[in-house]
């Protein structure tokens, strides 16, 4: 288990010193896949809809301000499995980084990973 700040901010300098990210995979229900993301003290949901991946999407109320918001869980199912979600989790980095504002040459994505695939 991690720790992480509720609510608290991206430190960027973090990131570009460390280089690394961690990636949870965790059960939304048994084909939906939530997964968040962490840096330092900074973690986030990353349910994105990403273009050549099947998704659920939900939508549901945000916790703090009571908004609407949609979010597109990774579809576990025979046509997508576990090397599927390692790219999906790739794309996820890279739109992340780039919504971000981030360059970096390479980042190391630690995966924990708690689906049975």
């Amino acid at each position: 288990m991690s720790s992480y700040s509720l609510g608290g901010e991206l430190d960027v300098s973090e990131l570009l010193d460390k280089k690394q990210i961690t990636i949870t995979a965790t059960h939304e229900t048994k084909t939906r896949v939530y997964t968040s993301l962490q840096i330092g003290m900074y973690r986030v949901g990353v349910n994105w809809e990403i273009e050549g991946y099947k998704t659920d999407s939900k939508q549901a109320r945000n916790f703090f301000d009571y908004e609407l918001v949609t979010a597109n869980y990774f579809k576990k199912c025979k046509a997508q499995g576990s090397e599927q979600y390692e790219r999906y989790i790739k794309d996820i980095v890279l739109q992340f980084l780039t919504r971000a504002g981030v360059e970096l040459d390479e980042v190391e994505i630690l995966l924990d990973d708690r689906i049975e695939w």
